[in-house]
């Protein structure tokens, strides 16, 4: 139901610039005389060079050329199942070498309506399709694609979604900041002719019926010719003349463009003339501004309030925001800018929603750590709100449009990439993430917050978010160019924290990952593992892990998927990544009944006839868990499990099924230059268990084996051919192909004893890497060989398996030594058993370590006696012996338990909780800095002590770093004995058992729902009587729980 227009706000339209006000352009050219990266922007945006972000080649253009720039949108822009997407007719897939999505290249003003191919430089089509001809030469494409051998290539669809994606959308931007640079009305007059142009192109959903004078252009929207859905894959729907999540971002440009316009449209009798002449009924300068309103601003509001259009989390509450500010408009024509706001706030797609119910306490989201970037979305949501309520002050109160950032969890946002951010400059490549640069010659950074951190400092005034925004050479980093930068301030904060962001071992939980990470700047290592709990965007790489050394990355995930054509069968496949797969089963994708599958792959897998169901299950785990986490003395410690493989069929239908699935990672600092890690992973079920390890891109030169090498095919099998279909030894068949057909030059050897394999970039002081394997037990086979895909460079991987046809436990131990010279670690073996004990020699030092992850089924979150235990000697007496929980037969200090007896404060960023201790109260147990984790039998996430106060013999109060609080909506309806909230619960995975309160009701969550319901056990009658609106809060904890960590011991020196 449309909500009631303000009385102030009743009837108003657009006036004048509402984004580009004159504090806005005196800003920019503020920013342009004091900083250098704003000149840098103005001197592209004046530039002269490529058509992507310069006003000056379109400034050049005659009117009637720009207008013939954007192609009509008759023209359909989506491909469809059966064509061949970044394809060339002649070279194929070679050319996704060059660009794995967009390897086409375009020329828009020198070569219309043509790409080239980037292998063979030719262009296609080749008819003379702009003036005419549509059948010209051997490759002519008329629309309906190139033909080729059976195959069809729609170059020229291609062609009008790159123009308008590449071209006229960056022109726009290009032109009208040019102007407001200048002041020069010949940009405003180019930037508008094209904006016009755009406007009488621009698709739409209808008007309703109720304005016959409006034109309908449904049917050429990016879906509208397959009934505004794109059939691979079916979820995505509706777009404009892109797709639904990149048109969110192009609406900001093009409204932004108009607004600058707004008043030098009135001034040019040219342009409404020019208008006139193609054709457009507009006799006045605000009918033309009305005409591209209309076509523009509210034919994308439509859009994106009927949900046609809709971006990653964050970016449509952004674009919701930014057009309610552009577009300015409260008449009854709908949707006008209250349409707007209530869609950017409320309901399922708002930014209430999204803080209340998608953003973890320490502020990542439910996707991977680049795509959470896209919730910095609400940074715009509450900028423009505050800009309209400027412009309309008293009409629009707080009490309506909320503070969004007084929640601990949106500015938790912030925390988060502070603390994912790792040596100062890599975000983990955990799940779809896109690799980032060399940092080693850079200055520090905060990857993925970027500018955003600007708006953090101001908001909150914390040092580090203030020391985040200086770029390392003594300089703010840049930022909007229209936005004033409170520079003195922000050096002032950041002066506090000596400039620089404090680094230290850090868990960022529940969202899971956690990143062991030592040393000065210069000399920087880190070890990170993921035991992500994301939905959007994740990858089967659950307990992967990544390796650092002098602020360079050696041990690498794949990243980003290059392209998606092959993300299930190798980019996002187990076998890929630093972890383990059973039994060559890849879990599920996607964790909430979605099936796998997808960009034209509806089956990875079928059985064959007679040996069971069709698919693997279309829920996958997603629960993973810190089990344990301690740094001292130089050792860092880190445990974790994950049920990846929950309710997952392996290979044989009776084999036993996964119930341990854990990682145990130790990093050692042997002093200030050198350090190593020693990792264990713990796995069961199934009857092959294959740990894949991966570095850099360099040559592998392997230990001295029997290597015996298989003569062609792939790991799938001699006889299966590269990337192609295939069956099984468990007799399931790959349509599409499967990571082992993905992997080629297959060599094998018996290991029996520990061995070290080394990657080598050749260049003096470069990039080294010795993987030693240590086989615990019986002997297993190495398997080397290269995997990639037709569009990604092979890397070397290295495949230690294991057979086990009981499916009984199997323990990897491997130690990672990334000296760039001569090897650190000069000697590795296992000299006991229990607990296994591992002897890491160095020059001038011998470490004894002793590991006891004390595994129990991952899915229990209860107490577990685990523990660690590193001994240093030197020239033969102990120099360190740090010991960090419970080690059997050893003199283990174990850990130190607690009762949570209260909880007060929950919500904000700084909970208390009361623990109760047995007898007497433990006065150097939990203090500040201190890891714990607070657990029941089914939930576990760990939290770091602020503030320890004793309260009486046998308790002390803590006040711990981030909220408690998960989940807050207004209840919706009570149906079926469940609440409904009226919430899009994104994090509804990691709700089950938890404490939940509806008004002064308190109960436990069953089973919750990603569509808002949820479960109780035993709910009282009373609970029917919740009225709808009521607040409904879930809870991390509650009273009842139980809170513990390790104690930790250091004897005989406590640093390296």
């Amino acid at each position: 139901m449309a909500q009631q227009i303000p009385p102030g706000l009743a009837g108003h339209r657009k006036q004048g610039s509402t984004y580009y006000t004159p504090e806005r352009i005196a800003a920019g050219r503020r920013n342009v005389e004091k900083y250098g990266w704003a000149r840098s922007q103005r001197d592209r945006i004046l530039g002269s060079g490529g058509a992507a972000g310069s006003a000056g080649p379109f400034a050049a253009m005659s009117d009637e050329a720009l207008w013939a720039l954007q192609p009509s949108t008759r023209l359909p822009r989506a491909h469809v199942p059966g064509t061949w997407f970044n394809m060339c007719p002649v070279h194929g897939v070679a050319m996704q070498a060059h660009n794995s999505y967009y390897a086409w290249r375009l020329d828009a003003l020198d070569h219309p309506y043509k790409l080239q191919c980037p292998v063979g430089k030719e262009w296609y089509p080749s008819n003379d399709y702009i003036n005419g001809d549509m059948t010209g030469g051997e490759f002519p494409d008329d629309g309906g694609g190139i033909l080729r051998d059976g195959k069809r290539y729609f170059v020229l669809r291609e062609y009008a979604h790159r123009v308008y994606r590449d071209v006229v959308v960056p022109a726009l931007g290009a032109l009208s900041q040019a102007y407001l640079l200048s002041n020069d009305s010949r940009y405003a007059h180019k930037c508008a002719v094209l904006l016009t142009r755009l406007a009488s192109e621009y698709p739409n959903y209808g008007w309703g019926g109720a304005e016959p004078e409006m034109e309908d252009r449904s049917e050429r929207t990016f879906y509208g010719p397959w009934n505004f859905s794109d059939p691979q894959p079916p979820h995505a729907k509706g777009g404009l003349i892109s797709n639904g999540i990149w048109e969110c971002s192009y609406l900001i440009t093009i409204g932004r463009a108009y607004d600058a316009l707004f008043a030098a449209i009135e001034a040019d009798a040219a342009l409404l003339a020019f208008a006139r002449g193609k054709g457009l009924n507009v006799t006045t300068a605000d009918g033309l501004r009305q005409y591209i309103e209309s076509y523009l601003l509210r034919a994308g509001a439509h859009a994106l309030i009927a949900d046609y259009i809709h971006a990653n989390e964050g970016g449509s509450q952004r674009t919701a925001a930014e057009l309610a500010l552009l577009y300015d408009n409260f008449t009854d024509r709908r949707p006008n800018s209250i349409d707007l706001l209530d869609y950017a706030f409320f309901g399922r797609s708002g930014a209430c929603n999204l803080v209340g119910c998608g953003i973890y306490p320490h502020g990542g989201g439910h996707e991977s750590p680049f795509y959470n970037t896209s919730k910095f979305g609400l940074i715009s949501v509450a900028q423009r709100m505050e800009d309209i309520r400027r412009l309309h002050p008293g009409c629009l109160p707080v009490e309506r449009y909320p503070d969004i950032f007084a929640n601990p969890r949106a500015r938790a946002m912030f925390d988060y990439y502070v603390d994912m951010t790792i040596c100062d400059g890599y975000l983990p490549l955990f799940g779809d993430t896109w690799p980032g640069e060399d940092r080693r010659a850079q200055p520090p950074v905060v990857l993925g917050a970027g500018s955003n951190m600007l708006f953090a400092a101001g908001r909150y005034e914390d040092p580090r978010f203030a020391a985040a925004c200086l770029d390392g050479n003594g300089g703010v980093i840049g930022g909007s160019l229209w936005e004033a930068i409170p520079e003195e301030r922000i050096r002032a904060l950041a002066a506090e924290i000596g400039n620089r962001l404090p680094r230290e071992c850090r868990l960022v939980d529940p969202y899971g990952v956690g990143i062991l990470e030592s040393g000065d700047f210069e000399r920087r290592r880190a070890v990170a593992l993921n035991y992500t709990n994301m939905i959007g965007h994740r990858q089967q790489d659950a307990l992967s892990i990544e390796l650092y050394a002098r602020r360079a990355y050696i041990v690498q995930e794949p990243g980003y998927p290059t392209p998606f054509s092959f993300r299930w069968q190798w980019d996002a496949h187990s076998m890929a990544h630093n972890t383990v797969t059973v039994d060559e089963t890849q879990p599920p994708m996607f964790s909430y009944n979605r099936p796998t599958g997808g960009y034209g792959i509806t089956v990875l897998c079928v059985r064959a006839p007679g040996t069971g169901e069709a698919n693997e299950p279309p829920a996958a785990g997603c629960n993973g868990r810190a089990r344990l986490f301690a740094c001292a003395g130089g050792v860092h410690a880190l445990s974790a499990s994950h049920d990846t493989y929950s309710g997952v069929v392996l290979g044989s239908r009776d084999a036993r099924p996964v119930s341990i699935f854990e990682r145990m990672l130790v990093m050692v600092d042997a002093d200030e230059d050198r350090f190593y890690a020693i990792d264990l992973f713990s796995v069961d079920g199934g009857e092959q268990h294959d740990l894949s390890w991966h570095a850099f891109d360099a040559p592998v030169t392997p230990p001295d084996l029997a290597w015996v090498a298989q003569e062609g095919g792939t790991l799938a099998g001699p006889d299966v051919e590269r990337f192609s279909a295939y069956t099984d030894r468990w007799q399931r068949n790959y349509p599409h192909g499967h990571a082992p057909s993905f992997m080629t030059g297959v060599r094998r050897a018996r290991l029996a004893g520990p061995a070290c394999w080394k990657w080598d970039d050749g260049k003096p002081g470069g990039d080294r890497l010795r993987l030693h394997i240590v086989p615990i037990g019986r002997p297993v086979e190495a398997i080397m060989a290269q995997g990639g895909t037709p569009a990604r460079k092979d890397m070397e991987y290295l495949l230690v398996r294991k057979l086990n046809k009981k499916g009984a436990l199997s323990r990897f131990l491997s130690v990672l030594d990334p000296s760039p010279g001569e090897p650190w670690v000069e000697g590795v073996r296992v000299i006991r058993a229990k607990p296994l004990t591992v002897e890491v020699r160095l020059a001038g030092q011998v470490h004894e370590i002793a590991l006891n992850p004390h595994e129990t089924p991952t899915a229990s979150a209860a107490h577990r006696n685990a523990g660690v235990r590193v001994t240093v000697r030197k020239g033969g007496a102990i120099s360190r012996d740090v010991r960090i929980g419970s080690v059997p037969g050893e003199d283990s200090p174990g850990w130190i338990t607690a009762a949570v007896k209260a909880v007060e404060d929950a919500e904000t960023g700084r909970p208390r909780l009361k623990v109760g201790f047995r007898g007497k109260s433990e006065p150097g147990a939990f203090g500040p800095g201190t890891w714990v984790r607070i657990f029941t039998d089914t939930r576990s996430f760990m939290y770091r002590v602020v503030e320890r106060k004793d309260a009486g013999k046998a308790s002390a109060w803590l006040t711990l770093d981030k909220t408690m609080l998960l989940t807050e909506a207004p209840l919706a309806e009570i149906k079926g004995g469940a609440l409904v909230l009226d919430g899009h619960l994104l994090l509804h995975r990691d709700l089950t058992g938890a404490p939940i309160t509806v008004g002064d009701w308190s109960g436990t969550v069953s089973m919750a729902h990603e569509d808002g319901r949820i479960e109780i056990e035993n709910p009282p009658e009373a609970i029917a009587g919740a009225k709808p609106g009521t607040m409904v809060k879930i809870w991390a904890f509650a009273a009842g729980a139980r809170i513990e960590a390790p104690v930790i011991s250091t004897g005989r020196g406590t640093a390296p």
